[in-house]
């Protein structure tokens, strides 16, 4: 039995993930959802028309053969998940945009910086000699001699309601001419402290916070952006994904043509001046010389899929395959058994919380209010109060040592207290820059209400995406059936009823055009299959959502395996498919049939052991070395070579 995996919601290893966002600014917005969504009908992605699994591995026929190389070389099998992890890993321009987050984060520390201990210390050296015109300067001597030296060494700090407190210690020593200098030769010091708060502009913990909660919100807003660039480009890489499995079943498609085609080459090659004409046989050679131009193109179709892939991916294991393939093993959504509800009001309500735009729209209005309360505390006129105290020492002969003594032995501290008012006269610059922040909100908060309605839009354009992508697929499965349908009719037809040459010549003509229209349809059938499940990815992306969805075999969708008698009808190779035609010759021929006519209408592989029923004799397969592939060996039109069957490689989970 062959199981094909789905995916479901359930998580990715994210680099960051959005929490539920409870922000009044969106309450409107999901009242406004709810009482706009409220009874409307929840879309429902109806099944394909099909009558068992059994008819669905028929039509589906390649499905089987996805998960096999269709190249020479070393396999490599990718699915959605490793190649997500792999994209967050290594992706070049995700790394640039991370960088620039990581960035933006530093700007937290540096603005709490501002609230550190701050050392500083100074020291200074004078040597002055200057003339005296008052005799009681120096007390006779006609010129001041000074020599100076201070040191001064302390702690700083401001704290989060805008007060500065500092503590320092002045150490120094000094010595002039004068003879009124008492002691001589002086080792003097003070302690001082000092702290200054301002009480009206420049109060207050917010206002001194407000660069931190700034860079809080620029940081998130920075993430928010980080997050919408990962989802951007993992849905591109996804795209790319299904883009390389839609050309693969292409590929594979297009081979089972040419195959087919080539046996009926063979086949009127068999019976030329039997009941074949010279033109039926031009017309079946044209059509294998079409399909393997048609083989040639999708192959090169699959290497420039591959490609991409490798380079939106940037995975070092990826980017070291040369020769081989990529084998995408995480096959499409067809259907399942309780159809998809999808809820546009709670996908809405989900894209609130989790769409990256929101969120970063929400951090701009934050950080804008945050400027403008900023403004409106600059309006307020300043005033500081300014509390000081210090204790000094002082002693002769330099002896600093006891001048730090006598700090604390000898008489008592001294203080000053006092306040400091400033007013600009009109206040025109900081009301000019409050109306400035005013307005700033009024557009951050106009922008989030623009942000929100293009969100709303996006997810109901993927919720309506997602269901008329579903009914194409539906609807290009039906147009499948009936190409196939039709197919086998006219080979029904033409084997099984005599006709004259120029009637056995129409229906050559319709049986080549019939199996063009079926590898058509089948091919329209893969992209409308790819389409769907890249809606679905798209639906994940438009609420926000596609970092934490998983990708794996959480829900199967069983097909059965074909009887023993169908499956010998369409013995299928690792690289290429035998095709099921023609169909098995009937057990009892007709009666009006001769002999003769019963083994000519047999395929030439048959007729030579007409007496083995041909649905219990299967090509044999074996594979052939060599670069270039068999069918455009020689003139092209020699019998199949064959082909060894690859088994499928079992998924493993790396991480």
């Amino acid at each position: 039995m062959l199981v094909a995996a789905v995916c479901t919601s359930s998580t990715f290893v994210a680099t960051s993930s959005a929490q539920h966002c409870d922000s009044p600014l969106l309450a409107p917005f999901r009242d406004q959802i709810l009482s706009r969504d409220r009874g409307a009908d929840v879309s429902i992605a109806r099944q394909p028309v099909v009558e068992s699994n059994t008819d669905l591995g028929k039509q589906i026929w390649w499905q089987t053969e996805m998960n096999k190389n269709q190249r020479l070389g070393r396999p490599m099998t990718v699915d959605i998940d490793s190649l997500v992890r792999g994209t967050l890993m290594h992706s070049f321009r995700l790394q640039a945009v991370a960088a620039q987050t990581t960035a933006e984060a530093t700007a937290i520390p540096e603005a709490e910086g501002d609230f550190d201990w701050r050392l500083h210390s100074e020291t200074n050296w004078d040597d002055t000699s200057e003339p005296v015109g008052n005799s009681l300067t120096t007390g006779g001597p006609p010129r001041l001699r000074e020599d100076e030296w201070n040191f001064k060494f302390g702690f700083q700090r401001k704290n989060y309601f805008g007060g500065e407190f500092e503590a320092s210690q002045e150490v120094g020593m000094f010595n002039d001419n004068s003879v009124f200098l008492d002691p001589p030769q002086q080792g003097n010091s003070r302690l001082k402290l000092s702290y200054t708060q301002p009480l009206l502009k420049g109060y207050g913990r917010d206002y001194n916070t407000s660069w931190i909660a700034l860079a809080h919100a620029d940081a998130g807003a920075a993430d928010d952006e980080y997050r919408s660039a990962a989802q951007d480009h993992v849905f591109q890489v996804i795209k790319a994904y299904w883009e390389l499995h839609r050309e693969r079943e292409a590929h594979l498609q297009k081979i089972r043509a040419h195959d087919t085609a080539k046996l009926i080459y063979h086949e009127l090659e068999a019976r030329l001046g039997l009941d074949t004409s010279r033109s039926q046989l031009l017309w079946a050679k044209a059509a294998v010389r079409r399909w393997q131009a048609a083989i040639l193109k999708t192959e090169m179709s699959v290497k420039t899929a591959e490609a991409q892939l490798i380079r939106l991916v940037n995975d070092p294991a990826l980017a070291q395959l040369r020769q081989g393939e990529l084998v995408p093993i995480d096959p499409p959504r067809i259907v399942k058994e309780d159809g998809l509800a999808i809820d546009p009001t709670q996908r809405k309500l989900t894209a609130l919380d989790h769409r990256s735009e929101i969120q970063q729209a929400l951090k701009q209005i934050e950080a804008a209010q945050i400027r403008l309360n900023v403004a409106d505390n600059e309006i307020l006129p300043s005033l500081n109060l300014l509390v000081e105290t210090h204790v000094g020492g002082l002693e002769g002969d330099y002896r600093i040592d006891s001048s730090l003594a006598n700090q604390f032995g000898e008489g008592e501290p001294s203080y000053s207290v006092g306040l400091v008012f400033d007013v600009p006269i009109g206040r025109r610059s900081a009301t000019a820059r409050a109306q400035r922040r005013q307005l700033e909100l009024a557009h951050m908060t106009a922008h989030l209400h623009d942000t929100v309605a293009g969100v709303l839009v996006d997810v109901e354009r993927a919720v309506n995406d997602v269901e008329s992508a579903h009914a194409t697929m539906m609807g290009a499965y039906d147009v499948m059936v009936a190409a196939a349908s039709e197919l086998d009719y006219f080979q029904k037809r033409w084997r099984l009823l005599p006709a004259d040459d120029q009637t056995s010549s129409l229906f050559i003509v319709r049986i080549l055009d019939a199996q063009e229209r079926l590898t058509e349809s089948e091919y329209v059938f893969a992209s409308a299959r790819a389409a769907y499940n890249v809606a679905l990815f798209n639906l994940y992306r438009a609420d926000g959502t596609l970092l934490n969805v998983q990708c794996g075999p959480t829900h199967s969708e069983v097909i059965e395996p074909l009887p023993p008698t169908e499956q010998a009808q369409a013995p299928v190779a690792a690289s290429r498919p035998v095709p099921s035609m023609p169909p098995p010759a009937p057990a009892t021929p007709p009666a009006s049939l001769t002999a003769a006519d019963q083994i000519r209408r047999l395929p030439p592989a048959v007729a030579e052991h007409a007496s083995v029923p041909t649905h219990t004799r299967p090509v044999p397969v074996t594979r052939r070395p060599s670069s270039v592939p068999a069918w455009m060996s020689g003139n092209g039109f020699s019998e199949p070579a064959p082909h060894s069957a690859r088994s499928p490689q079992p998924r493993v989970n790396r991480w």
